[in-house]
């Protein structure tokens, strides 16, 4: 339950049974919604609590029934409701909020208003309100400026309430926001209207003063306080009596209390008691507030009266009492003459004659103002009638109004001679009038702006105004006036209770009010008779009484709450959507293959489903709570529990696999998972979970990563055992090439023995690259590689053995910029691949071509050669495994088909492509790679081939192989080059020599029968500090880099070539 003595701030959001709503109204107390709210003023200022413990939600009904609640009145309310955790990221947004945010709502949940809001300082400062509501934990209002998608700005009254969990840390926020924009418009425009009537007040000669019924004063001007002497600001609020206590005797209090009694107009003129002893004449003018008095003061003219009785004298009185002026206008030679008066009045210097032109006075008449006093002025002479007329005049440079009055008089053939008049300024008399007006505008102005509607009936009970919330909510156009007469309001509408029953024309609002009832909230269903418009309104209604105790108008208030009525019926239907929901999911959740449960908010399991039970073999009894922890194996138990928290803790998603036990008491490994189920403002009200056996999967996926494990092996094994014996072949083939005494015919044999030996090598390379790219197995080491470079290197390397076999080679490098992120030895075997592909496929007198360009915004490097092209069936096909098109093909140029595979392949890893386009057999063949490039100026790479220096000194060598015949066909070659050679066959024996024998650098077998190279090289490295060559069948990633971390500086994949090697020992001597 809420308690009204509790602070909104502190009270939880949502209890079991319990409901709290937030709702903005125009009042600053809650109103009764049915008979399930509470009202009465309280300090939530404009919010509505809700307790539907012994109403809206049984204890019988789940708790989802109180989110539907909420979710149906923030859906149909206009008033932005959201929530949002600590983090200040929305957690809930109905749909007035996401009309303000421009975003549908799968943009806005677990987004901070800087994520979602248009205005960036908007947000900025809605987060700051935010995070300093939430650290205080007290709720409280603001006002906050977030413009609308399109840029309109905004202003929002809201009211931000921290909201906690169980243990009493704030977690989050509750917010509801009303536009409050028209009404500070309306505020701002009443301000600027009071100021404009202070300036009015304060310009105008006389005093004014405002009383309430109570004799306070509620308005004193600044001309009023110097007057009579006194500072304004000891004056407001104060009492007139208390303040001038003589008073009481004077005609002050006499015509004060007559003009309130009799509600008549009063002028007097008195002594007033104050500081300096002055005549005051008042005006006094009743209101229903109280008194307002417009005073002058005419000390001067009281004493002048005194000291001469003549009129001409008091005229001369009035005269300086700047109120009225004198005049004579010739009609017939358009001059005017007057008093000192008159001619100040107009601002006109007057001539030794004390005249001036009239074209002067008109030419002082403001000019919005001049037409109308020339007609008056011409229908005087034309028709004889009296010259009466109102005008501003600003020959003084401060406008001023004028009543001007003349008597015209005749000649003998009664033509008008001239006329006769006075002129009174009469600026206060309309300052006051724009005042009456100004605030007689204002009040229709907040009547006009309430949200409430509002209807006046006269004692004959038509229906004589209705405000602009009336009209909207009667169904009515904005400009029609709304009147009806007694005859006409009830055959315009039909109405009934909520139950049903009609409402006769006696119990409507206006037959009460005129019955002299006073009532609140009398519900209808109110139907256009014509239209069949229909709204549910909420009316209010009292009766205004006159002092004979007659009722002369009927007082009416309604409230649209449609769509709180419609709210409520569908929030009952909604009830019986959810009892059978419960059951359709109760029958679903028994039958599915997975075990169910479902916790509340701590996490404590409520209920299992039968799927549960029929595989553990337990009772609810033994598993509620947290009983289940009895059929977790132990070795996971804790482990467990702890995750298990944690998204307790965090409302996170609990994900995690571990074994349960069966009846039978063998164990079954499950996928479990649970999710939070929440209400509209985002609390967890429970947990719903599901156990999925995976027991088959995971036996079936570790007897797969154990069959990948032994195919990596095998290729392993194999790689390593095919190039093992191809070793010495190699090194003595590349040695002998290189003798001089060795016959020609014998020399071409040795070329043609090395070159299938290479061959041999490169297909078992093929093979493994093929494998590691399919099980994404290989690694990119990235840089910034040019291009260009990369290819005058593979150009290079080619274009001997293309020349050889009459190939002609043309390269076009137009491509800026060329250079892109890649592996530049990854990007250099691809290249390699595809000038062998076209050197093989090219006969002698062919042309090979390979060009860069720049297309749609990529690197593009064409290869094109004019050999035996491709059929147009096979282009589908060619870049996967073992595919070469015809198998004619295969005979004639061999090799597995798997060079254009491993081209796709690290082609993908590098984010790019490759394509081939053929006109068909005999036409050629173009493959063309494509990569982004890296944007600006890039420094050249070095060359690929680092030149090496010759041998200058002898080195010794530690050669360590544990195959016999490699191990002696290396010491001999390496002995033939110059070096000097201690060797061993296994890790026991080069461990020895490490300490008996002096050497330079180690040369070393990776894989040996009692252990590895890297031990040794690890050892040398830490014993002799010398550096070492690996030796391995194992070429890939992981291999050299596993040799470099042992310390080795040069990583040799099998079979070795001499040459190679002796190159890499020279460059260990730099």
């Amino acid at each position: 339950m809420l308690h009204a003595d509790i602070p909104p701030a502190r009270q939880p959001m949502i209890h079991r049974g319990d409901v709290l709503i937030l709702v903005l109204t125009t009042e600053q107390k809650l109103q009764r919604l049915g008979s399930v709210l509470i009202s009465g003023g309280n300090p939530c200022h404009g919010c509505e609590r809700v307790d539907v413990s012994s109403h809206a939600l049984k204890p019988n009904i789940p708790l989802p029934d109180s989110a539907a609640l909420l979710q149906a009145i923030s859906d149909n309310t206009g008033d932005v409701i959201f929530a949002k955790d600590r983090a200040g990221r929305m957690t809930f947004a109905n749909p007035a909020t996401l009309a303000i945010i421009g975003k549908p709502l799968e943009e806005v949940l677990g987004r901070t208003d800087i994520e979602v809001l248009a205005d960036a300082e908007a947000a900025r400062k809605v987060m700051a309100n935010d995070v300093r509501i939430m650290a205080s934990g007290q709720a409280e209002d603001v006002e906050e400026v977030v413009p609308l998608p399109d840029g309109t700005p905004r202003v929002w009254f809201s009211r931000k309430i921290p909201y906690r969990n169980e243990r009493g840390e704030v977690i989050g926020l509750l917010g509801v926001s009303r536009d409050i924009t028209a009404r500070k418009q309306v505020e701002e425009q009443a301000r600027r209207t009071r100021e404009q009537l202070e300036q009015v007040m304060n310009s105008i000669h006389d005093g004014l003063l405002v009383m309430d019924r109570a004799w306070r004063y509620t308005y004193f001007s600044e001309r009023a306080a110097q007057i009579m002497g006194v500072k304004r600001e000891d004056m407001m609020g104060r009492v007139v009596w208390d303040l001038f206590p003589d008073a009481r005797r004077t005609k002050f209090f006499e015509f004060y209390h007559k003009a309130v009694q009799t509600q008549q107009p009063q002028h007097f003129e008195e002594r007033f008691p104050g500081p300096h002893d002055q005549w005051l004449e008042c005006h006094c003018y009743p209101t229903a507030e109280g008194l307002t008095v417009y005073f002058h003061d005419v000390s001067a003219r009281r004493k002048a009266e005194e000291a001469a009785a003549d009129a001409r004298r008091r005229l001369g009185a009035a005269v300086i009492a700047n109120e009225i002026g004198t005049f004579e206008w010739d009609v017939v030679k358009q001059r005017a003459w007057g008093d000192a008066n008159f001619a100040r009045m107009f601002g006109v210097k007057l001539d030794q004659d004390g005249a001036a032109s009239v074209d002067d006075y008109l030419a002082a008449i403001h000019p919005d103002d001049r037409p109308r006093a020339r007609d008056a002025m011409v229908r005087t002479i034309a028709t004889g009638a009296d010259y009466d007329t109102e005008y501003r005049v600003i020959g003084t440079g401060q406008p001023r109004w004028l009543l001007v009055r003349a008597k015209p008089e005749r000649d003998e053939q009664g033509r008008v001679r001239r006329c006769l008049g006075v002129v009174l300024d009469i600026t206060d008399r309309r300052d006051a009038e724009a005042a009456l007006r100004a605030t007689e505008n204002r009040h229709h102005s907040v009547l006009e702006n309430m949200s409430e509607g509002l209807l006046l009936f006269d004692a004959e009970m038509n229906l004589i105004y209705q405000n602009a919330a009336s009209l909207r909510i009667h169904g009515f156009d904005p400009r029609d006036p709304g009147h009806m007469t007694n005859n006409e309001v009830p055959a315009t509408w039909l109405a009934w209770e909520l139950d049903g029953r009609p409402v006769s024309f006696d119990g409507w609002p206006v037959s009460r009010v005129f019955r002299g009832e006073r009532f609140q909230d009398q519900i209808m269903r109110v139907v256009h008779a014509e239209t069949n418009y229909e709204f549910y309104g909420s009316y209010n209604g009292s009766p205004i009484y006159a002092p004979d105790g007659k009722i002369v108008l009927g007082f009416i208030t309604v409230r649209d709450i449609t769509a709180q009525v419609r709210a409520t019926e569908e929030k009952r239907r909604a009830e019986d959507k959810v009892r059978e929901s419960e059951e359709r999911f109760r029958a679903l959740a028994d039958n599915i293959s997975q075990l169910a449960w479902m916790t509340d908010e701590t996490g404590y399991i409520v209920w299992y489903n039968q799927r549960w039970y029929d595989y553990t073999g337990t009772t609810f009894e033994q598993m509620k709570g947290w009983g289940w922890q009895a059929v977790h194996h132990p070795d996971h138990l804790q482990r467990v529990i702890e995750r298990y928290r944690q998204s307790l803790d965090t409302g996170e998603v609990w994900e995690d696999t571990f074994p349960l036990r069966g009846k039978d008491g063998s164990y079954r490994w499950f996928l479990s998972r649970a999710v939070p189920i929440r209400d509209a403002a985002g609390k967890v009200l429970h947990w719903f979970g599901t156990n999925t056996d995976i027991t088959e999967q995971r036996e079936a996926k570790e007897r797969a990563e154990a069959a990948s494990q032994a195919k990596d092996q095998l290729l392993a094994m194999v790689s390593h055992e095919l190039r093992t014996p191809l070793n010495p072949i190699l090194a003595i083939t590349s040695y002998l090439q290189e003798s001089d005494t060795l016959p020609p015919a014998l020399r071409e044999d040795i070329d043609i023995i090395r070159r299938n030996i290479e061959h041999e090598a490169r297909i078992v390379d093929d093979l493994l690259n093929v494998t590691r790219l399919s099980r994404g197995k290989v690694a990119l080491q990235r840089e910034t590689v040019d291009m260009h470079a990369l290819i005058r290197t593979v150009v290079g390397q080619f274009q001997p053995q293309m020349t050889a076999k009459g190939i002609s080679l043309l390269v076009s490098l137009q491509a800026r910029p060329h250079h892109v992120w890649a592996d530049p030895g990854r990007m250099q075997q691809v290249l390699s691949n595809l000038f062998d592909n076209a050197m093989k496929f090219t006969p002698a007198g062919g042309m090979v071509t390979v060009r860069t360009t720049i297309a749609q915004g990529r690197v593009c490097v064409a290869v094109v050669d004019t050999g035996v092209g491709i059929d147009p069936e096979v282009l589908p096909r060619l870049f996967t495994p073992f595919e070469q098109g015809e198998k004619t093909i295969t005979r004639r140029f061999g090799g597995l088909g798997l060079g254009l595979v491993i081209i796709k392949g690290i082609m993908e890893l590098h984010g790019g492509s490759v394509r081939v386009h053929s006109d068909g057999r005999g036409l050629g063949s173009t493959f063309v790679l494509e990569l982004d490039p890296v944007p600006g100026v890039v420094r050249e790479n070095p060359p690929v081939d680092k030149e090496v220096p010759p041998s200058n000194a002898c080195q010794r060598i530690l050669l360590v192989e544990d195959h016999p015949d490699t191990l002696r066909t290396m010491r001999r070659l390496l002995c033939a080059l110059g070096y000097s050679v201690v060797s061993a066959g296994n890790v026991a024996e080069a461990m020895r020599m490490v300490d008996a024998e002096e050497f330079d650098v180690l040369v070393s077998d990776i894989g040996l029968p009692d252990g590895s190279g890297l031990d040794i090289m690890r050892a040398v490295k830490d014993r002799r500090g010398k550096k070492g060559i690996a030796l391995s069948g194992f070429g890939h990633d992981e291999d050299i880099r596993r040799s470099t971390q042992a310390g080795f500086a040069e990583h040799i994949v099998k079979p070795v070539n001499i040459q190679y090697l002796d190159a890499a020992l020279r460059r260990l001597q730099c």
